[in-house]
């Protein structure tokens, strides 16, 4: 016990300065979350409107759409993972951070970590209170169902977290602006990952394709088990494979990267 102590001590620390990084900056962070609540009002009364007219999809349910439509709003910060890696590259602090006696991965993620407390407690708990005020049932489908979720919630870290260093990886490689990339990511991936409209809705068997990719794995998979939509052990089965097999990839690629950054300088 005191050996585990010792051992995650260092990440307690990151995950304490993450928690604290953004709080000087509150009177623009509350402002944008409060811009956020008023967007989550706003898409319920939208999707309350699609769900009752004739075009209505049969399934899933009104409410359970309505249930994985803010689930995936108040859940962004573990749903659609953003470390501060791709940040550090760009500023050039990432060499200092491959030298610290930590994990790197561990590092990045601790941070991460502590910094999801202030959109929580400004945005994602209040977001909660105006979904039960417009009518929305925010409970899992089943008892069963609430316990799988969160495993699926853990599997769904660990896929965006292996995603989003593997993203980071084409600031070296790719001759693009940061800035290009960061937004070329906010574009695409919420809309195949099915954070906008759930992938069952899509047409064409669109959702059907995209549901063997990485990204349903970070969103789709674990609010459709939420919601009581598709096999548990299937979803469960098929994110897990994809934790296994990015994060196998981040870290040879990893590997490789860190030493050419060091070669020039960081």
């Amino acid at each position: 016990m005191l050996m585990l102590g010792r051992c995650i001590r260092p990440y307690l620390a990151t995950a304490s300065m993450g928690a604290t990084a953004g709080v000087g900056e509150h009177p623009v962070v509350l402002l944008d979350h409060a811009i956020a609540l008023l967007r989550v009002a706003l898409v319920v009364i939208i999707w309350k409107a699609i769900l009752r007219s004739d075009a209505a999809p049969e399934r899933p349910a009104p409410a359970a759409v309505l249930t994985y439509v803010l689930l995936a709003r108040v859940l962004l910060d573990q749903l659609d993972v953003r470390t501060g890696v791709l940040g550090a590259i760009w500023e050039g602090t990432i060499a200092t951070r491959l030298l610290r006696p930590v994990s790197f991965f561990g590092d990045q993620l601790a941070a991460m970590a502590g910094g999801w407390w202030l959109r929580w407690a400004t945005f994602s708990l209040p977001a909660i209170v105006v979904a039960s005020f417009l009518g929305v049932d925010l409970a899992p489908s089943t008892a069963g169902r609430g316990l799988a979720f969160l495993a699926s919630l853990g599997l769904s870290i660990a896929v965006g977290a292996a995603v989003d260093f593997l993203f980071a990886l084409l600031v070296i490689r790719w001759p693009e602006s940061y800035w290009s990339l960061w937004f070329a990511r906010d574009s695409l991936s919420p809309l195949v990952a099915g954070a906008v409209v759930p992938l069952v809705l899509l047409p064409w068997s669109i959702g059907t394709v995209l549901g063997w990719l990485p990204f349903a794995a970070m969103v789709s998979a674990p609010l459709r088990i939420y919601t009581g939509d598709g096999e548990v052990g299937a979803l469960l089965a098929s994110q897990a494979a994809w934790a296994l097999v990015l994060w196998t990839v981040t870290r040879r690629l990893w590997r490789r990267a860190a030493v050419r950054m060091v070669s020039f300088g960081g």
